[in-house]
């Protein structure tokens, strides 16, 4: 394969069939794939996610384990298998790549990703207080959004800071768009046909949302009106992507704006051209499509010879109340001192001490001694926590 465009975006999709292959990769401008994964089995909706850019990671719709490739290779992550408390029905990783969240019936877990460690269960926005070790605290929500009379489908949160916006759709035919630094209810979007997925543009100017019926409406956010409370014109022509004959699924937007990604029931990944909404292409898949999602080429995608080593333990399927470490011995030579050794010249050789800071003697010597000791121990505590923390 030809040397690619770093910066060229792509298109990754699966669907619930699994048939020809987990995740596939795709160039949305030509309609040809890239790169396939394969050995996942099908991928539930929101259940697909990329780890640093380095490796890729989905949950299996019917089992309760997760799947983790190499971003560059077809072949699945070997000798580690990640078995969670049940089948993931949502799956999210952090964008530092330190955290994975999945949702099992009605729980969200959180574990560190490089311990595998189960950090604590989701019950607040702020992912700090969440994997706080003090189990002594009771975590209330941030926020609590009921403003929905009927189930949640989608749920997008916006970049940037104090002026973030988080976007919900909702089986209720509402979208509504929340202040995060505040939690008010800013704009509420009113359709005549039940939402089931919404992006939003890099620049936050537009919102896409689609529908259970199969059409796709773009809202424009640079100018909403002054009432809280919109109701959208379905009939605008303008605003509207016709081609989809199912419920969408999923929708993304490329980096530059211009190009939308849709997955639909109906089997069909569509590629649309926002300005004029005319539908670019249609690549078909043999089930209804769970995931799509434009994202920039990681720079070794397509780099066979680089080895990418994935530092985790398995995940733990039970959370700790308290932090268990497995007993560590450090063998300390005793101090070669004339009272140890007419004391008990035997004990002083294979007994093993705890070194203490003593100033009293004033024995530079002795305390010259210490200090080796001391870096003695630095070296195996850091070999211990490299062995059996890092699983190295």
């Amino acid at each position: 394969m030809s040397v690619m465009n770093k910066s060229m975006e792509i298109a990754i999709t699966c669907d619930l069939s699994g048939a020809l292959f987990t995740c596939c990769v795709w160039d949305a401008k030509t309609g040809n794939h890239l790169m396939v994964y394969r050995g996942g089995g099908a991928v539930n909706p929101r259940c697909l996610g990329l780890l640093d850019n380095k490796f890729l990671i989905t949950s299996d719709a019917h089992k309760p384990l997760l799947h983790i490739w190499p971003i560059n290779s077809q072949e699945q992550v070997k000798n580690k298998r990640f078995v969670m408390p049940g089948c993931v029905s949502a799956l999210a990783v952090s964008p530092d790549g330190c955290f994975i969240v999945a949702s099992v019936a009605e729980v969200v877990y959180v574990w560190h990703f490089l311990t595998g460690k189960m950090d604590g269960m989701v019950l607040v926005w702020q992912l700090a207080q969440c994997v706080d070790l003090d189990r002594s605290v009771t975590i209330e929500p941030l926020y609590k959004f009921t403003h929905h009379s009927l189930p949640v489908q989608d749920v997008h949160v916006g970049v940037g800071a104090s002026g973030t916006l988080i976007y919900s759709v909702s089986m209720d035919r509402t979208c509504k768009v929340y202040d995060f630094s505040s939690g008010n209810l800013v704009m509420d979007l009113v359709f005549q046909e039940s939402l089931t997925a919404i992006t939003v543009d890099k620049a936050e100017s537009r919102a896409v949302v689609g529908t259970v019926e199969g059409p796709i409406y773009e809202v424009k956010l640079n100018s909403p009106p002054r009432s809280r409370e919109i109701h959208m014109d379905s009939n605008d022509v303008r605003s509207v992507f016709m081609g989809h004959t199912g419920s969408v699924t999923c929708l993304s937007i490329s980096l530059d704006g211009v190009t939308l990604l849709s997955g639909g029931e109906d089997t069909n990944v569509c590629v649309w051209h926002i300005p004029t909404k005319q539908l670019i292409r249609i690549i078909s898949h043999k089930a209804a499509v769970t995931n799509a999602f434009f994202t920039l080429t990681p720079c070794t995608m397509f780099d066979e010879d680089v080895e990418h080593q994935l530092a985790t333990n398995n995940f733990q399927r039970m959370m700790e109340t308290v932090e268990k470490f497995e007993e560590l011995t450090i063998d300390v030579e005793a101090p070669p001192t004339d009272h140890l050794a007419t004391t008990n010249q035997n004990a002083a050789s294979a007994s093993q001490h705890t070194v203490s800071d003593n100033n009293s003697s004033g024995d530079a010597q002795q305390h010259e001694y210490y200090i080796r000791q001391l870096r003695k121990i630095n070296t195996d505590l850091y070999k211990y926590i490299v062995d059996n923390q890092l699983g190295k």
